[in-house]
Formats: structure tokens, C-alpha cells, sequence
């Protein structure tokens, strides 16, 4: 949608002034839909060029996939992603828009940015005072915090601690390490973690379609705070009472919508917050019971919380489950907390 379509070129525009942007838009039809339509309005909102994929070729359809050109046209017919020749269709309009851009420039260009002229001379103004404001306030709400904790690949490796069972740190597939575990049942891994002033994590996994793919229980165990500092709840709902001694949640490495894929999945834990919202575990309008499951299906996204402190530290605890087979596998890619 727009909010999220306008997030990367604001930030290159805002903290990279100096780089080139050219937003592509690949949508396989002329057709208007939310996301050429967000495209268009963030390109005339900062003045930054656009290429449209279905102008610049001639049967966008066919470009996309024969498969587009059955009787009965729909976009399930032409699939999500484009098979790699209609990968190298989009490279190649790419790159002669680039080149078509250059063409058109005039001889030793000193073409400035629509910026005040003491932005231009570099005193005096702060870079990010020109840009119009955001199309949207919508990404307001998430906030955005530098990692404390990082474990994986280009991080930490070591720390994590495996008390139970076996959790192994290797190389599945070549240049795709993780933590992994082919069971038994039960087996605990357990990940150090520090957090800021709004407790916020991260954890990767890896999901696809073998049936011998398990689950994994998330829980948050030993959390303490720097002296002086208070234990209360980051953010406490309205609609929850449970915190971190109650609340966990589930996830799947078992797709559930069928496909033949395997990719990496990453939940959003809003470990300052006490509201859990999880297929196995919710504490949303039990006023006070214990928290019961089967509220949420298992592709819904809930709040993760825990109901850290604010500048808290915090054990993840992942324990496997094996609900299809007496044993069962799992990989964790990374975990990161900040």
C-alpha cells in the first residue's frame, strides 16, 4: 500500500541525497489497483521518475507469463511471481530507461535538487527539512529501533544455550545457516536477549512444505531489570492482565496455504506489551482467566506480547513440538531484540 511503498524512497531522499532514485512499478496490466496507484502518487509526490512496466512493453500480459493469456483471464492464472524470463524483461526495461534517462540529459548537466539554495551549498539547512511531508501517517505507529541482541548470520553465534535435546548451528544448504534440530520433541534453545526503552524482537525461521516440519512454543523466562529501574509492563492493554509468566506463543514451520515453497518467515514480537494474540494462546477478553487457544487461526498475526519493562533483559525460550510425528524438525535463521 502507500504508507509502506513511500517508506523507502522518503528515506533514501532524506538520508541519502546524493543517490539516484528510479521507482519501477511491474504491475502485468494498465489496470488500476492499490499498488500502481500507490506507486503514482509517491513518484509525483517527490518528484522522483517512474517507470512502468506494462507501458513500456507491448503485451504486458504475455510479457508476464503465457499463462495470462488463458480464455479465462484472472490473476491466479498469471501467478504472484514471474518466472525468470519475465525477471530478465524487467531488467532489460530497466536498464534502458536508465540508459534513455542519460541520453536525454544535456551536455555537462548541473542539474540542482528542487532544495532551498543553502541546501544546495551544503550550510545552513538540514537535509530533511525540504521534503513534503509523508503521503501517509501510518507508519508512525511502528516504531523503528537499531538491534541490541543479534544472533545469526553476520551476528552472534555464541551465547545461545541449548539446555535440553539438540540444537545445532550449521549449514542446511550452502550460505543458509541456522539453529537446527531434527527433535526429539521438547528440545530448548534459549537466546540472551537486551532490550530498549519499547522491548521489541525479532525472530526468523524457516517455513515450508515437508510434513515432517514441527512447531515451535516461544516463551520469555529470567527477564530482569537494571537496578532501580521498575518491572512494570512497557505497555499494558486495557483488554489483558497476563504478562510474561503466563503468555507464549506458537508458530508453525508447516505452511498452511498449500504452496510448494520453502522461505524464510519472521513474527514481529511486541515483547513491551501485554496483549498475546496467537492460534495456541490469547489473553484477549478473558477478563483475567487463563489464557485459552483456538481464538485465532494460524495464519493470523497478532500481538506478540510479554509485557516487558522498558531497558529489560530477557531469556527467548523456544521449545519444539512435534504435533504430527514422534519426531519432527525445525531451523531458526536469526533472533534479534532491541
Amino acid at each position: 500500500g502507500g504508507p509502506a511503498t513511500g517508506a523507502f524512497p522518503r528515506h533514501m531522499l532524506r538520508d541519502h541525497p546524493d543517490i539516484a532514485l528510479l521507482l519501477v512499478e511491474s504491475s502485468l496490466t494498465l489496470a488500476s489497483t492499490p499498488s500502481a496507484d500507490a506507486y503514482r502518487a509517491v513518484a509525483n509526490h517527490y518528484g522522483v521518475p517512474l517507470v512502468r512496466y506494462s507501458l513500456a512493453v507491448r503485451d504486458s500480459r504475455l510479457a508476464w507469463s503465457p499463462k495470462c493469456l488463458r480464455e479465462a483471464f484472472g490473476f491466479r492464472n498469471c501467478g504472484p511471481h514471474p518466472p525468470v524470463r519475465t525477471h530478465q524483461l524487467l531488467s532489460s526495461v530497466l536498464l534502458a530507461s536508465f540508459l534513455r534517462v542519460l541520453q536525454e540529459l544535456p551536455p555537462h548537466s548541473s542539474h540542482a535538487p528542487s532544495a532551498p539554495a543553502e541546501l544546495a551549498s551544503g550550510v545552513g539547512v538540514d537535509s530533511r527539512v525540504w521534503l513534503p511531508t509523508p503521503l501517509s501517517n501510518q507508519l508512525q505507529q511502528f516504531g523503528v529501533c537499531i538491534p541490541r541482541t543479534f544472533f545469526g548470520s553476520g551476528g552472534r553465534t555464541i551465547g545461545v544455550k541449548v539446555p535440553l535435546g539438540n540444537w545445532s548451528y550449521f549449514e542446511e544448504r550452502r550460505g543458509k545457516p541456522g539453529w537446527n534440530t531434527d527433535g526429539p520433541a521438547g528440545a530448548v534453545i534459549e537466546f540472551p536477549l537486551e532490550f530498549g526503552p519499547t522491548p521489541m524482537a525479532l525472530l526468523s525461521f524457516m517455513r515450508g512444505y515437508d510434513a515432517n516440519l514441527g512447531e515451535i512454543q516461544v516463551r520469555m523466562v529470567r527477564v530482569t531489570s537494571p537496578a532501580g529501574h521498575s518491572m512494570k509492563p512497557e505497555r499494558v492493554d486495557s483488554i489483558a492482565t497476563k504478562h510474561w509468566e503466563q503468555n507464549f506463543f506458537q508458530v508453525d514451520g508447516l505452511r498452511s496455504d498449500g504452496a510448494r515453497v520453502t522461505q524464510a518467515a519472521t513474527v514481529r514480537i511486541q515483547a513491551g506489551r501485554t496483549l498475546m494474540q496467537n492460534y495456541a494462546y490469547t489473553n484477549q477478553d478473558t477478563n483475567g482467566r487463563a489464557g485459552v487457544a483456538g481464538q485465532w487461526p494460524k495464519a493470523y498475526s497478532g500481538v506478540l506480547g510479554f509485557g516487558l519493562p522498558p531497558n529489560s533483559n530477557a531469556t527467548l525460550q523456544i521449545t519444539l513440538l512435534c504435533p504430527r510425528s514422534s519426531t519432527c524438525r525445525f531451523k531458526i535463521i536469526n533472533v534479534a531484540s532491541c
